[in-house]
């Protein structure tokens, strides 16, 4: 990290305030002046205290008492290792409140504690009336709270003269308490404040920061798939689990305190392996072999450890054994991660690795400050340790998401320069396949057309050319009008009938009505409303109305007939047209075979997916044509019979 960067002096600053107000914190002229500070009682221990049950007054032996300093420490005996009553000590502190409170607390006499440490329960009393006891379990009970209590009451006459203080712990864990202060609030508010705020409220605070933190980095593994967020999301909610114990306990706990102790005191080695591995994460060197025994051997010692299988009375009690004996895996994995740093070019990892060397002097300091070889009134530090990795991991990760940003912004540069170009290219190739499909549409039209022409008016003009060689002009006229009608139904069939049948048969009905009378058929318009055909194309047209123009045709010249009738029935899947007369009858397949109109119309009906069907027979007057035209393209139709 640059040193001139401003996250560089941010973090300096953050430091610079938080030890300057640790300093504040430790004492000050100001301070000493408005409140009397205790560093001497009187202290006796008797045995069979009780650990459950909340602490009460017993007679004291006034001949037993000891003079002590504060803070003061009741020694672990290692040897009395299991909890029984026997091993169950009570220490009592009295303290003299001196006249010199009177002026520095006018306004009300308050007691200060800044720490208190036992495996049991803490009880206070002002002369002979209790005014505190706590309220937690015995084993995780709010030690890292200053205890701030009022000893006047509003009955009592005078105030005490005296504070007792009766802790309950095992004599294998010992105990402890640090001095006291008494004044008013005025005097030890800014103290208490202070205290409060670095030993227990900003620990607090920060763990619940960075697991929000760790949240947004979960969002934004998922989003990414970067294994350094998905990292960082699980040392947050490690680091939060880890630091519960310190601002947890002056209540009862959610969850059996076993429980407790065993999240809070096994989540420290994995917070270590959860480090090691972001660590890991920023650069190539890996120690796999080390990596998986280290993991496998806290794995093991997680799952023998949990409450299910182990002792579940004596897991607390153990606990800073627990902690000494976490400092051989913790130290191979710092030592790891520090080499496989240092032998790498990357200058995150060197910073992460460097800082994390610290926790060793750190961690000494806290497991001394837990087991009273240090004064109990400091403060731990491994929090502000972890806090600084998280600094750091944060400074990293905003720097890996920064890139990623950088790398989609030139991706998408990237991105739009070649779309810009394959835009182009598409745009050319579009024009260059509009003119080839309109080419394609316009020879296949011309094709249609001149099929058309062929079939329908070039047959007509050989019809008439033949009638004019033989010299029949009567003949040659009806040729003509044929001609005519076919010229006409070749351009009906260009115009745009938006999918109406009724309206193409209605063009047909307008060309063909004449010839019809002529030939003295009368024409019966039996059309129902039909739904459209969205199929219905010039092309599609053009066989519909060669189709009818075919069929009425036959009746004018082959049926003697003298009615025509045409309909239209709408069904489920198709529309029905047909075309019935009441003239001779005939056999379908033998006309099909002597003929080429019948072969053309099936052609034309199988051309748009229709099918035809001819009901007559030679024996019996009457023909009925049927098309069945389907509502959607693609839909096979009835077989044709």
């Amino acid at each position: 990290m640059p040193v001139d960067s401003p996250l560089f002096r941010a973090g300096l600053a953050f430091v610079f305030r938080l030890f300057l107000a640790a300093s504040l914190m430790a004492g000050s002229a100001a301070w000493a002046q408005t409140a009397v500070h205790i560093e001497a009682a009187q202290m006796q221990v008797l045995p069979g205290g009780t650990i459950g049950p909340p602490p009460v007054k017993t007679q004291l032996n006034d001949a037993a008492w000891q003079n002590v300093a504060l803070p003061h420490v009741q020694p672990r005996d290692i040897a009395a290792s299991q909890p029984n009553g026997s091993q169950i000590l009570t220490a009592w502190y009295r303290i003299e409140v001196p006249t010199s409170v009177e002026s520095v607390a006018p306004n009300g006499l308050r007691l200060y504690l800044p720490r208190w440490q036992t495996i049991g329960q803490i009880a206070v009393y002002a002369d002979d009336r209790l005014v505190f006891r706590s309220a937690a379990g015995p084993v995780w009970n709010g030690f890292n709270h200053p205890l701030w209590l009022a000893l006047d009451s509003p009955t009592d006459a005078q105030r005490p003269h005296t504070v007792l203080l009766r802790i309950d712990h095992l004599q294998s864990a010992g105990a402890a308490v640090s001095s006291a202060w008494l004044g008013d609030e005025a005097g030890l508010a800014d103290r208490r404040w202070w205290r409060q705020f670095i030993q227990a409220g900003l620990p607090y605070v920060l763990s619940v920061a960075y697991l929000l933190i760790g949240l947004f980095a979960f969002t934004v593994w998922l989003r990414l798939g970067d294994p350094l967020f998905g990292l960082v999301f699980a040392a947050a909610v490690i680091f939060f689990v880890r630091t519960l114990h310190f601002h947890q306990g002056q209540e009862q706990l959610p969850i059996p305190e076993v429980w407790f102790g065993w999240l809070t005191i096994y989540s420290l080695g994995w917070l270590t392996f959860a480090v090691y591995a972001i660590g890991l994460n920023l650069q190539v060197r890996r120690y796999k072999w080390i990596e998986r025994i280290l993991f496998s051997c806290l794995l093991f010692a997680s799952i023998a450890a949990m409450p299910w299988f182990a002792n579940t009375d004596s897991l607390t009690y153990w606990a800073p054994l627990i902690y000494f004996l976490m400092w051989g895996p913790s130290l191979v994995l710092i030592g790891l991660g520090a080499w496989a740093a240092w032998c790498s070019d990357v200058g995150d990892a060197k910073l992460i690795a460097t800082w994390n060397l610290t926790v060793i002097p750190m961690g000494m300091y806290d497991w001394a400050l837990q087991n009273y070889y240090i004064n109990i009134e400091l403060i731990y530090l491994l929090p502000y340790h972890t806090t600084v990795i998280f600094f750091l991991f944060l400074y990293v990760a905003q720097r890996r998401y920064a890139g990623a940003l950088l790398q989609v912004e030139r991706a998408n540069v990237e991105l739009e320069t070649r779309l810009a170009e394959r835009e182009v290219q598409l745009s050319t190739t579009y024009t260059r396949l509009r003119a080839i499909e309109n080419e394609q549409v316009l020879a296949q039209e011309r094709q249609r057309m001149m099929q058309d022409m062929h079939d329908g008016l070039g047959s007509s003009l050989m019809v008439a050319l033949k009638t004019v060689e033989e010299g029949s002009e009567q003949d040659l006229a009806q040729v003509l009008r044929e001609c005519i009608d076919d010229l006409r139904l070749a351009i009906d069939s260009l115009e745009p009938v938006q999918a109406d049948l009724l309206l193409l048969l209605a063009t047909l009905r307008f060309r063909l009505g004449a010839r019809l009378e002529q030939a003295g058929l009368q024409l019966v318009w039996d059309v129902q409303d039909v739904p459209p055909l969205p199929w219905l194309d010039p092309k599609s047209a053009l066989h519909i109305l060669r189709i009818a123009q075919e069929i009425l045709g036959n009746a004018m010249k082959h049926g003697n007939a003298d009615t025509v009738t045409l309909a239209t029935r709408p069904t489920a899947q198709y529309v029905l047209l047909s075309i019935a007369n009441n003239g001779r009858g005939f056999e379908p397949q033998q006309a099909m075979k002597n003929g080429r109109g019948l072969t053309h119309v099936t052609r034309r009906a199988q051309a748009i997916g229709a099918s035809v069907s001819w009901h007559s027979d030679a024996d019996n007057p009457g023909t009925r044509f049927e098309l069945l035209l389907p509502l959607k393209q693609g839909y096979a139709g009835p077989t044709a019979v």
